[in-house]
């Protein structure tokens, strides 16, 4: 059985191929930056792959979500802004 796509609102002017954002990746993040869109989702074999957003729209969905677990109260102790993956340290840079 094949899982449900997640359910996200997207405009077509923030929908792009893998392959049209492996060769043009720099115009992106161009529009990202300049704020022409909030994300790009990636598609490849007609599914989202992906969603790429700025640093800064980043940093603002991460403090919302730090103010939503303080709200409910599930914190789990942990530094998360220094919580990285263990299997991608490429992400650390």
């Amino acid at each position: 059985m094949v899982p449900e796509p997640p359910s996200i609102r997207i405009r077509t002017d923030e929908l792009r191929t893998v392959r049209e954002a492996m060769r043009d990746f720099g115009s992106l993040l161009t529009e990202l930056e300049g704020g022409e869109v909030e994300k790009l989702v990636l598609t490849q074999r007609n599914r989202m792959r992906a969603v790429v957003v700025s640093v800064e729209r980043w940093s603002e969905l991460e403090q919302a979500l730090a103010g939503t677990r303080r709200v409910s109260g599930a914190q789990d102790g942990r530094d998360h802004e220094a919580a990285l993956p263990p299997d991608r340290p490429e992400i650390a840079a």
